[in-house]
This record gives C-alpha cells, structure tokens and sequence, in this order.
C-alpha cells in the first residue's frame, strides 16, 4: 500500500494537503481495504476520475494494484 500511495504523492502531491489527519486516515484505511478485497482492480478507474494520469502513471499504479493484491492473496493462502 505505501508504494501507491507514494505513486499518487509523485502524481500530485495536492492531494493529500488540507487534510484534516482523520480524514487522512480513513482514505488510507479505505484504500488498504480494497487492495485487500477482489475490488482491488476497481481502485485505478476511481484514481483516473480524480487525477488526470499519464500512459506511465496508469502503468504504474496498475502494477502496484496488480502486485499488492497478489500479495495480499499469497498472504490469505499462507494463513490457511
């Protein structure tokens, strides 16, 4: 999760200013929630609506989702 949300500080560090740190905190819990979730590739279109993105960008941040979710996949499959 912290190498998305270092992709969207490099993408456009506004973002995240004039948060109060509640806020902060639950839209940090909410997109580990869906990385966590079979949602998880549902989390780039949301980006794309909020941030204007370039081709590199998409890339990056696909395969960031990409690989937190199967991370996060290994990890249930380690727990069973």
């Amino acid at each position: 999760m912290l190498a998305l949300i270092q992709e969207l500080y490099i993408v456009d560090p506004r973002i995240f200013f004039g948060l109060k740190t509640d806020l902060m905190r639950t839209y940090l819990g909410f997109i580990d929630l869906l990385l966590q979730s079979e949602k998880s590739t549902e989390i780039l279109p949301i980006i794309e609506k909020a941030l204007p993105l370039t081709d590199k960008e998409k890339n990056r941040i696909k395969q960031l989702v990409t690989r937190a979710a199967n991370d996060e996949n290994t990890s249930s499959e380690h727990q069973k």
